[in-house]
């Protein structure tokens, strides 16, 4: 008796038995609710449940849909996942190619960066091969007045950092070192640079960064030539150029 008890659980229990039941009301809802909730006699009940309910709605629809749903139920949950799983691959994808592009941005600046100091390097042994051709002269007096006039020359690059000898009238004294680097680096990077990697050079707040972008670009130092994603892509004009190969910063 237990065992029989528990097959009918289980059985009860079973998704198809379920679909079934649910088929089952939902087609015939109308006799069940008369035959339960209306106020007539009981044999008349009874009756009009008899009349409306038939093999097909009481066992064949039912037991149709329950079967279909049964199969069909597995792969609408595939599909839900398969579509879930699509869009967090897709988001991953978006963290990794945003993760990729800082990478590559990264790079960029690192390489810009190398090549300030290569230019840097190159004006020191420059320097050196200079002094070392001087001392290889015999003439004492020759020498000292040469020095002297060296001396003179560099003043105003050795108290003060690459690009200071640069000149923009449009800028305060404090600014002209850091906008002279700003130019050379970018001059380094293909002379493109995004808005970030701008203000990381300047190295100031946001809101003296936007000032200073704003007024390189309307002194024609700095153009927009993209947008995108909420970031600005700069260029070097043809007059910041010509500053930088006029003082031979640039090639």
């Amino acid at each position: 008796m237990e065992e029989f008890a528990q097959q009918f659980i289980n059985r009860i229990k079973s998704p198809i038995f379920g679909y079934f039941l649910v088929s089952f009301i939902a087609i015939n809802w109308d006799p069940i609710f008369y035959l339960f909730f209306h106020t007539a006699s009981v044999p008349l009940r009874i009756n009009y449940f008899k009349e409306s309910v038939d093999f097909y709605s009481a066992f064949a629809f039912p037991f149709l849909i329950s079967i279909v749903y049964s199969i069909a139920y597995p792969w609408i949950n595939f599909l839900i996942g398969y579509a879930t799983n699509q869009a967090v691959e897709l988001r991953d994808n978006l963290s990794i190619d945003a993760d990729h592009r800082t990478t590559i941005k990264k790079r960029n600046l690192e390489e810009a960066r190398s090549e300030l100091f290569r230019i840097k390097e190159e004006i020191i042994l420059e320097r050196a091969a200079v002094d070392q051709k001087i001392n290889e002269i015999d003439d004492e007096n020759t020498r000292e007045e040469l020095k002297v006039q060296l001396t003179e020359i560099r003043k105003p690059d050795s108290s003060k950092p690459l690009s200071s000898n640069i000149h923009f009238p449009e800028f305060d004294t404090d600014l002209q070192s850091i906008i002279g680097q700003l130019l050379v680096t970018m001059a380094a990077n293909k002379s493109v640079m995004l808005r970030d990697d701008l203000k990381s050079i300047l190295g100031f707040s946001d809101v003296k960064n936007d000032v200073l972008i704003t007024e390189l670009i309307r002194h024609k130092y700095i153009d927009i030539i993209q947008v995108s994603q909420n970031n600005f892509k700069y260029s070097l004009t043809s007059r910041a150029k010509k500053v930088l190969v006029d003082k031979k910063l640039i090639n």
